[in-house]
């Protein structure tokens, strides 16, 4: 069975992670992705790793985001180059980017652009702070979303200061809601033929990730809780991480039903018939008490001997990962959580797999991310472009090869 999105072409502008991502995803799923670079390649291209291993010089960022793809490297603000984009144009699907408002339209490639040669593209644009506004020209990156969308306010200890989360949720949100974006607008041209531009924010794709909790503030104007080792608004000793004698562990022990089990297994029946927690009311009142008492006996055993005596009494609880132990933990290393592509020059690659799974039209990880002009010559001769034009733009630097 075909994938569902076999026969979508996406041209996609974007670079770095928001953007990228969303196409990888929509490409797993059997678009065709042209990814277009201005020579020399784009940034994370080209930047040195940050990680010890560097797959043969290929950096992980960029070869984790752009995956299946095609590889278009032209200059697209020379007259020449523009003529390409706009003749991929005329049969594409979907076109991507993520620069700041307006800059598409300074290299004549905005939606107004592309939407008189094709009137039925989907063009999602993604930007820091929305199209229009005060901030909507200022630059901005996942940091900055996540410092202005209260989610750093949010995290971290109580009493300590903003805490920024530990990757770039800000990015990888913002690619979730541009391929939800897109799926929606093609969807919607299939039922009225009509194309139509998208934005996405990354400041407002942080603020739809805290829906319950703001919420919550506009109708109450508390302010904002950090979360430390619980959750922020809903801060509950019974629904916590705690450091057992040899590593961290989220417990859960939420209702009334579960509380004199989860006393016993601590050996903490003392508890069970004190007033003073005998209702959830109760434990929230005295929680600062109820919290030293708890890490204090979770520290005392190690996280196998409190798993099994928590599970014994349907207590949830797991233990806290890092990414050594979800990659080794052979329960997660089954299906295509991982997968391994042959890159040209990285050699055999491990990445992340489809977050999506489908039960008759499987996809996910096809191809690995392309050298830098990969498909220059595929792209153009499909465009009828001949050997001899396709090199006088080589030689021009209108189109640039790895």
């Amino acid at each position: 069975m075909n994938l569902p999105l076999e026969g979508i072409r996406i041209l996609d502008f974007s670079q770095f992670q928001a953007g990228p991502y969303a196409t990888v995803m929509l490409s797993d799923m059997g678009a065709e992705v042209i990814k277009i670079e201005r020579p020399p390649g784009e940034m994370t291209r080209l930047a040195p790793s940050i990680l010890p291993t560097d797959l043969n010089g290929q950096n992980p960022y960029f070869l984790a985001l752009n995956r299946n793809k095609k590889s278009l490297a032209i200059e697209y603000r020379e007259e020449k180059g523009r003529e390409v984009i706009y003749k991929l144009a005329e049969k594409a699907d979907v076109a991507v980017q993520n620069f700041r408002p307006g800059v598409m339209d300074s290299f004549k490639l905005g939606y107004d652009n592309l939407s008189k040669i094709n009137p039925d593209i989907i063009y999602c644009s993604i930007s820091n702070y929305g199209p229009s506004g005060p901030y909507a020209r200022k630059p901005g990156m996942d940091l900055m979303a996540q410092a202005m969308g209260g989610v750093m306010a949010a995290t971290g200890m109580p009493g300590g200061p903003p805490m920024p989360v530990g990757a770039a949720i800000a990015d990888q949100v913002g690619s979730f809601l541009s391929a939800y974006g897109i799926m929606m607008a093609l969807y919607a041209r299939e039922k009225s033929g009509v194309g139509q531009e998208i934005f996405v924010s990354l400041l407002e794709g942080q603020i739809s990730l805290q829906t319950w909790e703001m919420t919550a503030y506009l109708n109450s104007k508390e302010p904002v809780k950090k979360g430390g080792m619980s959750h922020g608004i809903a801060s509950n000793v019974l629904y916590q991480v705690y450091q057992a004698q040899d590593s961290y562990m989220a417990v859960i022990s939420l209702g009334d039903k579960r509380w004199p089990g989860f006393c016993q297994a601590l050996g903490l029946d003392e508890l069970i018939e004190d007033p003073r927690f005998d209702t959830p009311e109760g434990r929230r009142e005295n929680q600062e008490f109820l919290r030293t008492r708890l890490e204090e006996v979770f520290k005392t055993k190690t996280l196998k001997e409190w798993t099994e005596a928590l599970e014994e009494v349907d207590v949830f609880c797991c233990p806290v990962y890092d990414y050594h132990d979800i990659f080794n933990d052979p329960n997660l290393r089954q299906g295509d959580i991982i997968c391994s592509l042959e890159h040209p020059k990285a050699g055999k690659m491990w990445t992340i797999g489809h977050p999506v799974k489908f039960s008759k039209t499987p996809g996910g990880p096809k191809a690995p991310t392309p050298l830098l002009g990969q498909h220059n010559d595929e792209l153009l001769n499909e465009l009828g472009y001949q050997e001899g034009e396709i090199e006088s733009l080589r030689k021009e630097g209108i189109l640039d090869y790895e």
